[in-house]
């Protein structure tokens, strides 16, 4: 009997001792079964995320020109140089002459501040017709240009055509020109 329960105790203590070793296995097994799990539930998640980026990206490519129209409109930077130089262009092309360029200030959007708006004030001068052509160049550009204000306002120069500082000229040859001074206030707007 003694060797019974030898074998009953012996077959006890190596289920127990098995249960012992492989019960914690066991449990880590499952953990990692789980976290194996959602690996493949986060790779999966990432994979349709990078599907629809892709596929949206492929939509995007159909628009290209559209959003390169918007992309000039809006650029990314306010680059203050390249406005100055667009503005002088545009006077001097439409027959002003640029006569002050005025402050300029830069400010975020409160209600988007990933948007800047730049606010500049100048001076030109020049006959209407010039200013209105300036002001057609101002409104097809591709840049988003805000006029917030214009100020008209004459000046008088007095000419003598076909004076030389030798000549004299008489007050007959002497002729008055009018011309407008305008003052605008424009917004562009960036990012």
């Amino acid at each position: 009997m003694s060797k019974s329960i030898l074998s009953a105790i012996l077959l006890i203590s190596i289920i127990g001792a098995v249960a012992f070793l492989l019960l914690p296995k066991n449990q880590e097994f499952k953990v990692l079964q789980e976290k194996l799990k959602a690996k493949k539930d986060e790779l999966q998640y990432k994979e349709q995320y990078l599907l629809s980026l892709k596929e949206a990206s492929e939509e995007l490519e159909k628009y290209k020109e559209e959003l390169a129209k918007v992309d000039s409109a809006i650029p990314s930077n306010s680059s203050l140089p390249a406005l100055f130089a667009f503005i002088q262009k545009e006077t001097q092309y439409n027959g002003l002459v640029p006569k002050n360029l005025g402050s300029f200030v830069v400010n975020v959007v409160p209600a988007n501040p990933t948007i800047k708006e730049t606010h500049l004030d100048f001076e030109v001068s020049g006959n209407y017709a010039s200013i209105k052509d300036f002001l057609h160049a101002l409104e097809k550009s591709a840049r988003l240009i805000e006029l917030e204000n214009i100020s008209l306002g004459s000046e008088t120069k007095t000419t003598a055509p076909g004076s030389s500082p030798s000549s004299p000229t008489s007050a007959e040859e002497t002729k008055k020109e009018a011309s407008l001074e305008a003052t605008f206030k424009i917004k562009v707007h960036s990012y």
